[in-house]
C-alpha cells in the first residue's frame, strides 16, 4: 500500500507541474500576443496621426475590441468617425453600429441611420 501511495503521489506531482508548465508556456504567449498588438496600435496611431485613413480605421477598431489597447467605445468613436468624414465605408458602417447600440454614445436611431446610409451608398 504504502509503495501505491508513493505512486500515486508522485504521479500528482508530476501532473501539476506538467499542468504549471503549460500554464506558464499559455501566459507567455500571451504576452508574446499583446506585445505584437500593443506594437500593431502604436503602428497604426503613428500613421493615424499623420491622417492615414485606414489606420484611422484600425485605430477605433483596435479601441472597439480592446486588441492591443484598453477597450474604449469613446476613442473607438473618435477614430471612427475621424476616417468617416474622409468617406470611409467601413468606419462609418462602425459608426453606424455603434449609435444603434448606444455604445460610446447616447442611442440614436436617426444618427444610426444617417452613417449606414452613407456606408450602404459606397457599397
Amino acid at each position: 500500500m504504502k509503495v501505491s501511495r508513493k505512486i500515486a503521489v508522485f504521479g500528482s506531482l508530476v501532473l501539476a507541474i506538467a499542468g504549471l508548465l503549460l500554464g506558464l508556456r499559455s501566459y507567455e504567449k500571451h504576452l508574446a500576443e499583446q506585445k505584437g498588438l500593443l506594437q500593431l496600435a502604436n503602428e497604426a496611431r503613428a500613421k493615424a496621426e499623420q491622417s492615414d485613413v485606414p489606420a484611422e480605421f484600425e485605430l477605433g477598431r483596435m479601441y472597439y475590441f480592446g486588441s492591443g489597447l484598453p477597450k474604449d467605445y469613446g476613442e473607438a468613436i473618435r477614430w471612427f468617425r475621424k476616417a468617416a468624414d474622409q468617406e470611409y465605408p467601413k468606419a462609418e458602417f462602425n459608426l453606424g453600429q455603434m449609435y444603434h447600440q448606444g455604445e460610446g454614445v447616447i442611442k440614436d436611431y436617426a444618427e444610426a441611420r444617417r452613417w449606414l446610409q452613407k456606408a450602404a451608398d459606397q457599397g
